[in-house]
C-alpha cells in the first residue's frame, strides 16, 4: 500500500510473497505469520462428485476479484454459478447479476459455506495479481475436497511445491 513502512517497530506478512515484498520497501524486521484454517471443521468430503457449479467466495465483490468473466463462463456454459461475499461495488454485482443464474449469498454461516464447497464442482479464484494476501476460501475448499482453479496468488505460492498442483 501507500504506508511508510520505516514508520513501524515491525512488520508482519501473512504469506511468503507479501514478505518478500515489505523486504524491499523497509528497513524493519518482517515476521512471517500465515493465516491457518481450522482443518477438523472443513471436514474432506470422500463422497465429491464432479457437477456443472462453480462456486466464488470473496470477503468483498469488486472488479479486482475477477468474479465477472467467471460469471459469464458459467452463463456461456450453462453451469450453476454460486457467489458468496459482501458486496463492495455495487454497480459490478449488478453486472455479474446479469448474467444469468447466479445464486448469491451473504453473511452466512460456516456450516452453510462448507455445505456449498460440497455441492460445488469446482472452486475458482481469479483474482488479480499482487492483490490478494490470502485467500482462505483456496485452503478451505481443497480440506473439503473440492477442486480449486486459481491464479498465482495469496496463498497459494505458499503452498505450491513443484508437485502438489498444476499452475500455469
Amino acid at each position: 500500500t501507500e504506508s511508510d513502512w520505516n514508520n513501524y517497530d515491525h512488520v508482519v506478512g501473512n504469506n511468503k510473497t507479501i514478505c518478500k515484498k515489505l523486504d524491499e520497501i523497509t528497513t524493519q524486521p518482517i515476521s512471517y505469520i500465515p493465516i491457518t484454517v481450522e482443518v477438523e471443521f472443513w471436514d474432506y468430503n470422500p463422497d465429491w462428485q464432479a457437477k456443472p457449479k462453480v462456486i466464488m467466495v470473496a470477503n468483498r465483490i469488486e472488479s479486482k476479484k475477477g468474479i465477472l468473466p467467471v460469471a459469464i463462463a458459467c452463463a456461456e456454459l450453462n453451469w450453476d454459478f454460486v457467489l458468496v461475499g459482501a458486496i463492495s461495488d455495487v454497480n459490478y454485482f449488478n453486472d455479474i447479476m446479469a448474467t444469468g443464474k447466479v445464486q448469491f449469498y451473504e453473511q452466512i454461516t460456516d456450516e452453510e459455506l462448507r455445505d456449498l464447497y460440497y455441492n460445488s464442482g469446482i472452486h475458482v479464484c481469479n483474482s488479480v495479481d499482487n492483490f490478494e494476501s490470502g485467500t482462505m476460501p483456496v485452503l478451505e475448499a481443497m480440506l473439503c475436497g473440492t477442486p480449486v482453479m486459481s491464479r498465482s496468488v495469496g496463498h497459494v505460492p505458499d503452498i505450491y511445491n513443484g508437485e502438489n498442483m498444476v499452475i500455469y
